[in-house]
């Protein structure tokens, strides 16, 4: 077979706006458009305004910036963290707050060397929690669960843990003990989800498996400490599972074989039998018959007999891509040798399809690839205004063969004049498509000899109708909120755990997951990221992601920082397990400021760092070269101190006023319904119901409050008015989505971040004025107590001040998106600025201000006898302490 001839490129004018709509960036917030880049500084050792600032992670010293003063030793001096309304206290009930750092995988295992200077190391940074992360992880090269099936965990990293522990906590440092983290069940069936996410929360035998590694590691005897895990003080947390739920990816179920699917298709007739006895008609007529037989195919060439007849390769932009028929000979290959500049610019279309507004269609194919990826398929008007026309779906194929099924509603289509495509997505290399068939659908579920008696109805897909996948997500809720009340109860009760339990995380599940964390777990999480970086082509891709540069205190809303604030479970302590502003993106020095006074207003117990190091290798590193180290990124490091005083100590007050949404978990159920199993963010559908949106949190406390009777439409309780720019209700924080300049306020810290150059800006009893800078005039600047005294009566001052960081060499693509596996190399590199700063108290009061160098010793004196000094990236340091003499 030989396919018809195709004209290199088609003046089809497909715009396919919802592409960018559609990429999936967890916790992004609302989506900016994208914008031309300003030109930026190419850094280079020696270059003006660049200079290399390495801090080393076993840097345990005493020092002029030094904060190991805020850590009371040892960890659980006072009793075990307990909780009191909303507060983490100890027995004295004096409040407890936790600024920390996650470990992640093999660094969780330092030897007994490292583990005594990386504890002192944390304790100087004003770190008091550690949280033990990825320890159970099959691909970590060390880990406790074993590998050649003997029972109890690895005896070489439980005794490297049980020492590290042990010196944590002579340092006043805490421990949050994660139990399912990455560990995949040697016998997951092919197609469930990855680590065994979601499994766990269904599947008794891997339920009985966590318990298992729970006694092991809970019941442990630490020889340093003299106690179990279970019964020491310095444990804080034990956290069951690590962003886990059955409520997204709900579909894997009715698509896995074998045991797991068994015992979740017998589970799922058994809440069937108990809701409905036997009333198969009344569930029938709720539910509908599934149709039997294919209507007409609307696809005039399926399987590609007939060569391309009817079908249309559309490339763009620039993209190359040809089409020959499949390798098997039955069906076409798309060849891509080059990604054009838009996910649409190669195509493969069937033109003219003949679908009616309204109506429902069945779209099915068979695909392959090369290897794994992320395409895409979709419906679209081909004339103006080219609008999506019902269908947009992104599709992971691989090199087997898979069959695909898709139901849609066509909208906005004039028949004749729509487009069915399938799209690379920017992929290169081969994708095989066959057995194209569109049909007109009736959406029935039952298959003809389905009973509730017989117990075989089926587990539902994504296809299924809203009456059904209503009644699948309500007895998916139930199922994880009953198995996470298990694990609490277990914990508690069977292995006597006497510190505070959290299940998983609010974003894994949603609203849903607020309900879950607000019934369980003694303090509720959240794990959430400021862009994330996406894989256009495939999970976790080295070479294929980006990022996005939107900077976080110029979004309109308040990004990430107002999901959380807003998904804040009332009546429970709330923390956050992992925060990070991922590289490379050029604004991450603000996000530890950022998120410190932010959760300070709102009133959280806990942030911690996502993540310092991921193996022992990384403690050594001498340049970034991760999405989320912290160590050896000097932006990343250069907010530490600064956040850790401003959580800490209180700098920033609480919020005296508190808007709180009030839903029904009814409703919870019908939302996600209406939206086709759409679970992820749905708090933005219930603040758009009651006429708001994030940035409320950026004026005042906010909450959410989940009541599990009755079916009323959503309340917001003590709402305030939308204003531009957000204030918050005490006049400390205002954000930046106006004028670029977002800043903190208060007695005791003051902080700007945004377009700094060329301005003065007067932050309470202080000044600083910033030189013009370069490109977009980004800058962060801070100034807080280091004696918790306020400004005007402190006496010793920690400033920092930087631009942005980078390695040398790092391979950019020209729009700053992303840098491959390029990172670069030593030296990471800081862009500092020129400014003045003007200390407070006035002319006649004296200060003297040190350049402090990474190891948070003086390196020269930059002023004396004096209330302002200058700032110079000269001074080579991101921070000066100020002494008033």
């Amino acid at each position: 077979m030989r396919p018809a001839a195709f004209p290199p490129s088609s003046s089809l004018p497909l715009r396919l706006a919802a592409l960018a709509a559609c990429t999936l960036l967890p916790l992004t917030g609302t989506r900016a458009q994208t914008q031309p880049q300003p030109v930026m500084e190419k850094p280079a050792s020696g270059a003006p305004g660049w200079f290399p600032f390495h801090i080393s992670a076993f840097d345990d010293a005493p020092a002029l910036l030094d904060l190991s003063f805020l850590n009371e030793a040892p960890a659980g001096k006072h009793g075990f963290i307990k909780t009191k309304g909303e507060t983490l206290v100890d027995d004295r009930g004096t409040p407890w707050r936790y600024f920390g750092t996650n470990l992640t995988a093999a660094s969780c295992f330092p030897t007994e060397e490292e583990a005594v200077k990386l504890a002192g190391h944390f304790a100087k940074c004003g770190i008091n929690l550690v949280r033990f992360h990825f320890m159970d992880a099959n691909w970590s090269g060390t880990q406790l669960v074993r590998k050649d099936g003997k029972a109890g965990l690895n005896e070489e990293p439980l005794a490297r843990l049980d020492f590290f522990f042990a010196e944590l906590k002579k340092r006043g440092i805490y421990a949050n003990l994660n139990l399912h983290v990455g560990r995949k069940y040697e016998d997951q069936p092919p197609g469930a989800p990855d680590m065994s996410k979601g499994i766990d929360n269904i599947y008794p035998p891997y339920v009985d498996a966590l318990k298992q590694y729970a006694r092991d590691l809970l019941l442990h005897v630490n020889p340093h400490t003299g106690l179990a895990y279970r019964d020491d003080p310095a444990v804080a947390i034990v956290e069951v599972n690590n962003e886990n739920t059955l409520l997204f990816n709900a579909w894997w179920p009715a698509k896995v074989k074998g045991p797991v699917h068994d015992s979740v298709l017998k589970q799922w007739n058994e809440s069937l039998a108990k809701k409905h006895g036997k009333d198969d008609a009344s569930l029938r007529t709720k539910w509908g018959t599934r149709m039997k037989d294919d209507g007409p195919n609307l696809i005039g060439n399926p399987t590609f007999a007939e060569n391309a007849k009817g079908w249309w390769l559309d490339n763009q932009g620039g993209a190359e891509a040809k089409l020959s028929p499949a390798s098997d000979g039955k069906g076409a290959r798309i060849t891509a040798t080059k990604a054009g500049s838009a996910n649409w610019h190669t195509q493969l279309l069937w033109a003219g399809l003949q679908t009616e507004p309204g109506k429902t269609y069945r779209f099915r194919f068979r695909a392959r690839a090369e290897k794994e990826a992320k395409i895409y398929s979709s419906t679209q008007q081909s004339v103006a205004p080219y609008a999506m026309a019902g269908l947009w779906t992104l599709i992971n194929v691989g090199p087997e063969w898979k069959d695909y099924t898709y139901i849609f509603t066509a909208k906005d289509s004039q028949l004749g004049k729509v487009n069915l495509a399938f799209g690379p997505n920017q992929n290169t290399g081969w994708f095989e498509f066959t057995d194209v068939k569109l049909d007109a659908y009736t959406d029935g579920f039952l298959p003809e000899d389905a009973s509730l008696a017989k117990g075989n109805i089926p587990l539902p897909d994504e296809n299924a109708n809203k009456a059904v996948q209503r009644e699948y997500f309500e007895f998916l809720a139930d199922k994880e909120l009953a198995y996470a009340k298990e694990m609490h109860r277990f914990l508690k009760e069977d292995l006597k755990v006497k510190c505070l339990v959290s299940h998983s995380h609010i974003f894994f599940g949603a609203l849903l997951g607020v309900r879950r964390e607000a019934i369980v777990s003694d303090v509720v999480n959240a794990n959430a990221y400021w862009h994330h970086p996406s894989f256009p082509g495939g999970q976790w891709d080295p070479k294929n992601w980006e990022v996005n540069q939107e900077v976080l205190s110029q979004n309109p809303v308040g990004g990430v920082l107002s999901e959380l604030a807003v998904q804040r479970a009332e009546g429970k302590p709330f923390a956050l397990t992992e925060w990070d502003i991922p590289a490379p993106i050029d604004s991450l020095a603000e996000g530890l400021p950022l998120v410190a006074a932010v959760a300070a207003h709102q009133g959280w117990s806990g942030i911690t760092l996502y993540t310092f190091a991921h193996g022992r290798e990384d403690f050594t590193a001498d340049h970034f070269h991760s999405y989320f180290n912290f160590q050896a990124h000097p932006g990343k490091r250069a907010g530490i101190p600064f956040a850790a005083l401003l959580f800490r100590t209180g700098a920033v007050d609480a919020g005296k006023q508190r808007a709180i949404l009030t839903l029904s978990a009814a409703s919870l159920l019908d939302d996600i319904a209406e939206n086709k199993g759409g679970v992820w963010a749905n708090w933005r559908r219930f603040y758009e119901k009651v006429n708001n949106d994030g940035s409320l949190s950026l004026k005042r406390q906010t909450a959410v409050r989940i009541v599990e009777e009755g079916s009323a439409a959503p309340a917001l309780k003590n709402a305030a008015e939308k204003s531009v720019p957000a204030v918050s209700e005490n006049g400390e924080i205002k954000w930046g989505a106006v004028d670029k300049i977002a800043t903190v306020i208060s007695p005791h810290v003051v902080f700007a971040t945004g377009s700094l150059g060329a301005k003065t800006h007067k932050l309470g009893p202080c000044s600083v004025n910033v030189a013009p800078l370069a490109g977009d005039g980004f800058g962060v600047w801070g100034l807080i107590t280091m004696d918790g005294k306020p400004l005007e009566k402190s006496k010793k001052l920690l400033c920092m001040a930087l631009r942005r960081a980078e390695n040398e060499g790092m391979g950019w693509r020209a729009d700053r998106k992303t840098v491959g596996n390029q990172w670069g190399k030593a030296p990471s590199l800081v862009l500092g600025f020129e400014g003045k700063v003007f200390l407070p108290g006035g002319e006649k009061t004296n200060w003297k201000v040190s350049a402090v160098g990474p190891d948070g010793q003086p390196t020269k004196v930059v002023s004396s006898k004096s209330n302002e000094f200058p700032m110079s990236p000269e001074a080579s340091t991101v921070w000066w302490v100020a002494e008033r003499e």
